[in-house]
């Protein structure tokens, strides 16, 4: 898992998220184009809806 996710890969089912592993995510996210589901898929976020708050 943390080889196809990172960090995000080898957090619980209900990980939380720090402010530094946001932006960071949210960067690639705007740096790519993404959306936040794709966004999420990406890091295996398993809500998408925690990156819009």
């Amino acid at each position: 898992m943390y080889q196809a996710h990172g960090d995000a890969g080898l957090l619980g089912k209900y990980g939380r998220y720090d402010a530094a592993f946001k932006l960071s995510v949210l960067e690639r996210m705007w740096e790519e184009g993404l959306s936040y589901r794709q966004t999420a898929a990406l890091f295996n976020i398993r809500n998408a809806g925690c990156l819009t708050g």
